[in-house]
């Protein structure tokens, strides 16, 4: 399957096969492309009229070339942003108010600063949450549960003779007690007749 940028020829092969009446799957399978990226290219670069393969590829130059002229956060606005951060204001205020960088960068900003020994993490409002490791690898993490199921473990091979129900107890860490009512059987003598 290809990969990258949709060329001005597939585009243009898009454009004839869609008014052919062709499926996106059929187009996807046609252009050896993702059905994905057939379904982003009709959404994104259509316009009233529909989907036109010359005028997509115009759109999609026309943005390419705009993403690459974004401006760039230089020294003065890093200043200007520390500033208001040190002033107490949010990322997202600072982001809001005067469209100097986005919210997510000036976290990544913050957090990058922290790394680096810097103080800016303290004019926050409220402090980042700890993150805790999940999994197996966890160390220190429930070691006692693991011990008893270890425990449990060694005792049901030492003790196991057949008695499903002693066998739940042992592995539940239950103590062993007399059996459920509605499990046990009744003898012979404690049935009770049939009305």
């Amino acid at each position: 399957m290809a990969v990258g940028r949709l060329n001005p020829l597939e585009r243009y092969r898009i454009h004839s096969l869609r008014d052919a009446g062709f499926s996106l799957r059929a187009i996807a399978d046609q252009l050896n492309r993702a059905a994905s990226t057939i379904s982003r290219e009709l959404r994104g670069n259509a316009d009233a009229s529909g989907y036109d393969g010359a005028r997509a590829d115009q759109i999609g130059r026309l943005r390419r070339r705009r993403a690459s002229q974004r401006t760039r956060i230089g020294a003065d606005l890093i200043t200007q942003i520390e500033a208001l951060l040190r002033l107490e204001w949010r990322p997202d205020q600072i982001a809001g108010s005067t469209a100097l960088a986005s919210h997510e960068w000036i976290y990544r900003h913050i957090y990058a600063d922290q790394r680096r020994g810097g103080g800016l993490f303290r004019t926050m409002r409220r402090r980042r949450k700890q993150r805790r490791k999940r999994g197996a690898h966890a160390a220190g993490r429930y070691p006692q549960a693991a011990l008893r199921r270890t425990a449990a473990a060694n005792a049901f091979e030492e003790q196991h003779n057949g008695n499903r129900r002693h066998a739940a107890d042992v592995l539940r860490l239950r103590p062993a007690g007399p059996p459920d009512r509605r499990h046990a059987q009744q003898r012979p003598s404690e049935r009770r007749p049939a009305d």
